[in-house]
């Protein structure tokens, strides 16, 4: 972690490559992922071992919780039918705007709002 936080400050310093130490960040951000993900079941068995949902461990505060539920409308015809007319409506407007043939009804132009530039990384050998 201290290593993590001096290559950082390298970076803003002009002493090492950005990009490289992102790169690098990146391998280590897939590794971290992994692990956690290879070991989660067997913390989860850990945390049940502890009386309250909510504990302190090892500089930590550890909660055991429910994911969050959700509904599934995708069986429900009038759902389906909105949704395809809602795209439909989208599709009008993505395209400049129009006239919907079904009701007559003037659909506007649509207001496009470009995403923030980002970087993407795809570690190669790894």
């Amino acid at each position: 972690m201290e290593n993590i936080e001096f290559k950082v400050s390298q970076c803003f310093e002009g002493e090492i490559c950005p990009l490289k130490t992102f790169i690098e960040l990146k391998q280590l951000e897939e590794k971290v992922k992994a692990g956690l993900e290879a070991i989660k079941d067997l913390a989860m068995d850990e945390a049940r071992k502890y009386p309250s949902k909510t504990f302190q461990f090892h500089n930590a505060e550890v909660t055991m919780k429910n994911g969050s539920s959700r509904y599934d409308f995708s069986k429900i015809t009038a759902y389906n039918h909105a949704k395809k007319k809602l795209k439909y409506i989208e599709d009008i407007a993505k395209a400049g705007g129009g006239v919907d043939p079904d009701t007559g009804e003037v659909i506007e132009k649509g207001s496009k709002i470009e995403g923030a530039e980002t970087i993407s990384i795809r570690i190669i050998n790894a």
